[in-house]
């Protein structure tokens, strides 16, 4: 269940024979162009929050950082397009903003800032939650011709930096990567098959999911994003096994 997490020092990962047939195979070939793909549009949201960053005299980071000078904020994209277990076309960014201690007691002027950058290319439809959050869909980016929906969730940056869901798949993922690409890629594939047959079932968001968004259909009742790949991970890579 383990093997490919580095952190624990399995860094020898098996894939399962049934993860190799011919409709993987033609995934695959896509994998590469997906993950380009996300990868364009990721730089194209992140280059809209860093006009808003600097608006405000501070620097982007998109990595976690020991260090915790002033004047950085980190923005870290914790969704599935982070990962390339994205679905193809697949325009939902999730970020974490990580403030300075300073900042992240009076962030009114930088979220300000922010929803001004925003707001000013246009936006479909925003909410803001009790705890601060922005969740904005069909938001308007510059360069790129369809609209994305952006979820960003702040925090106040620390030293500590805990080893989480997203960071564990990003370390399966890597991996796997050194290890073969080839391989990579077939395990890419399984998850985004596993993706789309549950989306097609309706039980793909988890059970307590927030109610889906307007005009998208309800598919709550499975695993969740990070659920899906961290099953289809635990069965060497395989949808076949893991089903």
């Amino acid at each position: 269940k383990m093997q490919g997490l580095s952190y624990y020092d399995k860094k020898g990962f098996v894939l399962d024979e049934t993860a190799i047939n011919s409709g993987v195979k033609s995934i695959s070939q896509l994998v590469e162009k997906n993950i380009e793909d996300a990868e364009f549009r990721r730089n194209k949201v992140l280059k809209t929050i860093n006009n808003a960053i600097e608006k405000c005299g501070y620097k982007m980071s998109k990595e976690r950082r020991l260090d915790l000078r002033p004047g950085l904020i980190e923005v870290i994209d914790i969704g599935s397009t982070g990962r390339g277990t994205n679905l193809p076309g697949d325009g939902d960014f999730d970020f974490m903003v990580r403030l300075d201690k300073f900042l992240a007691d009076k962030p009114e002027k930088f979220k300000q800032a922010l929803r001004k950058e925003l707001e000013r290319l246009g936006i479909r439809e925003k909410v803001e939650t009790r705890a601060g959050d922005f969740k904005y869909q069909g938001v308007k980016i510059n360069g790129l011709n369809s609209e994305v929906d952006i979820d960003l969730s702040f925090s106040e940056r620390t030293d500590e930096i805990e080893y989480s869901t997203d960071e564990a798949l990003k370390d399966y993922l890597n991996t796997i990567k050194n290890q073969d690409i080839e391989t990579y890629k077939i395990i890419i594939s399984n998850i985004l098959l596993a993706k789309k047959m549950l989306k097609k079932a309706g039980a793909y968001k988890k059970k307590d999911a927030p109610d889906p968004r307007k005009g998208q259909p309800d598919t709550r009742g499975g695993l969740g994003a990070v659920g899906i790949e961290n099953w289809i991970l635990q069965n060497g890579g395989s949808m076949y096994k893991a089903d």
